[in-house]
């Protein structure tokens, strides 16, 4: 390539400092949506995990309650408290 050649080639790759603005501002635009949809996504699975536990908590509390209540009940028969 001849000098004037390769500096024809530098012209047509220049761009503004308003461009340059521009595709960096996109740039991090694009970065800031990707960045939302992943955190949407985890806070997703985060209150996935959240109910499960709490449904799994709820249901050996009423499991431990109703084991409670037929002992005090069988208690009550043993010593005829009615």
């Amino acid at each position: 390539m001849t000098e004037v050649h390769m500096i024809k080639k530098k012209k047509e790759k220049s761009i503004t400092l308003d461009e340059l603005a521009r595709m960096v501002k996109n740039g991090f635009v694009a970065s800031d949506e990707n960045l939302h949809r992943e955190i949407g996504g985890l806070r997703k699975e985060i209150n996935d995990r959240f109910d499960r536990l709490e449904k799994f908590t709820l249901d050996d509390h009423q499991r431990r309650i109703h084991y409670l209540e037929v002992e005090v009940k069988h208690l009550k028969d043993i010593f005829a408290l009615k």
